[in-house]
């Protein structure tokens, strides 16, 4: 049975097996007159559909789900469809004859074969009917344990695939700082000043049966094309300088649909809103620096200088939300943050420190106790102002100790620390309260000189009370 449907899905003409070609001329020439008023030539479609006799109930979803495919393209517009089924069947000359009838320049032959279960071929064909010429050919093979599945791998995976092979998608290839390059160029239709999305596909969605309905895809950044040659392109980046990494695709937008550069929208307390969200890639649990302006450069730039930071935790469409985090001067910097000033992607802060030191107690007794200690420290996932840690101390000339503690930042500061460790030692439990200051190191911006005093208190063996000191290094780093 052969179906020619119109884009509202309301029926065109159907024919069966017997005396369709003269019915089909028929229909065609009733509205090639109203085709030839409307069409534009240059990008027009007419799609024919071929599914086999397997999935034959559902010919008019997949043909659906193809024409949409199409119709998600910029190149072309599908202005008639023909959806059939074994045991009819057309030519690539009789398709394109049709074509010219119909007075549309592109034809599209997309077939489905299901040769075994849980597995189906598809084969896409575009023809110039003007030059009776194949430009473009596709096959692929798709899972299809259920229907579902099929229709899923059809409306996610195939308008990527053709988006890809005519140029319409492209891929990160390279990133420093804040540029990239893409492998979209001139022959893409890509200019200069085009805004384009970055994006990666997410996890599958899938039941519990273990059908597959797709991806969902999950923006990284904006970008902004600054050259251009044949072949690739090169963009700086506006939104996601963290987010954004090789391999991610890339989606021409509209320069108006997202806004850049992110700014702060709103503050209450310590309560943060900016004006980015979702469509410019911002993710909960990711770190935005305020930026205020130090000295300006020209009548576009300035030198900027970051006097806070954001932990998003709330994300929405248009706009996102978090909490003023850690900072030096967090009382001042919190009553002169301001609506309007500019936010940027920054590296998360380091959520793991290691640490050496030498540690002394009883330093206000008459008997020092040296120990070599080394430290891990982890930040709270909820609260990054809160941070547990592991430590352990062999004792010059014999001994050791290990301890699990908990510590605070003083002040909101990233610099100043105060907290308590419980200690076990080889025949008692004291515990030991500290403060503790960090210096940053001129030898590596990660690297931080730590001193740290206290008192120990509860320990059987007097010797280990009292007065404690421990000076060291800690490195820093992101661990998952």
């Amino acid at each position: 049975m052969t179906t020619w449907i119109r884009r509202d899905n309301s029926p065109l003409v159907r024919i069966g097996a017997s005396g369709g070609h003269a019915l089909l001329a028929l229909g065609i020439g009733i509205f090639s007159v109203f085709l030839s008023a409307t069409a534009h030539a240059e990008d027009d479609l007419l799609l024919y559909v071929k599914v086999d006799e397997k999935y034959s109930d559902y010919s008019g979803q997949i043909g659906g789900m193809v024409r949409a495919a199409f119709n998600s393209l910029i190149r072309y517009d599908v202005k008639e469809s023909v959806i059939y089924t074994p045991p009819q069947d057309e030519t690539a000359a009789n398709m394109i004859l049709n074509a010219r009838r119909l007075k549309i320049e592109w034809v599209a032959d997309a077939r489905f074969n299901f040769p075994k279960k849980g597995n189906a071929e598809m084969v896409i064909s575009v023809y110039n009917a003007n030059k009776s010429v194949r430009t473009f050919y596709l096959t692929q093979a798709l899972r299809a344990n259920t229907i579902k599945t099929l229709l899923s791998a059809l409306e996610n995976d195939l308008p990527k695939e053709l988006r890809i092979r005519f140029l319409e998608l492209g891929r990160v290839i390279q990133k420093k700082k804040r540029l990239v390059q893409f492998d979209l160029g001139e022959t893409a239709g890509v200019k200069a000043g085009d805004v384009y999305k970055t994006y990666f596909e997410g996890d599958r969605i899938t039941d519990k049966d273990g059908n597959d309905f797709g991806r969902i895809d999950k923006t990284t950044g904006i970008v902004r094309v600054t050259a251009v040659s044949s072949v690739y392109s090169s963009a700086e980046i506006l939104v996601g300088v963290i987010s954004i990494k090789t391999e991610h695709y890339v989606k021409k937008i509209e320069s108006g649909s997202v806004n850049f550069p992110g700014r702060i929208l709103s503050i209450l307390e310590n309560q943060v809103a900016i004006n980015i969200g979702k469509r410019g890639g911002v993710e909960e649990g990711s770190y935005y620096a305020i930026f205020r302006d130090i000295k300006k450069i020209n009548g576009e730039g300035s030198f900027k200088y970051p006097v806070g930071h954001i932990r998003i935790e709330e994300v929405y469409d248009e706009y996102a939300k978090g909490v003023l985090s850690i900072a030096d001067n967090y009382d001042l910097v919190k009553y002169t943050i301001k609506d309007g000033d500019i936010v940027d992607e920054v590296e998360p802060l380091q959520n793991t420190m290691l640490g050496a030191g030498r540690l002394i107690t009883n330093i206000n007794g008459d008997n020092l106790q040296r120990f070599t200690t080394i430290t891990l420290e982890r930040a709270s996932s909820a609260n990054i102002e809160v941070a547990f840690r592991l430590a352990g101390g062999m004792r010059t000339g014999g001994g050791y100790f290990a301890s699990f503690g908990l510590m605070h930042t003083l002040a909101h500061s990233p610099h100043f620390y105060a907290g308590v460790d419980m200690l076990a030692t080889s025949s008692n439990f004291p515990v030991h309260f500290f403060f503790r200051a960090d210096i940053d190191s001129p030898l590596a911006k990660d690297l931080k000189f730590s001193l740290e005093t206290g008192y120990v208190i509860g320990a059987t063996d007097s010797s280990f009370n009292g007065i404690a000191t421990n000076v060291g290094l800690r490195y820093g780093f992101n661990l998952f």
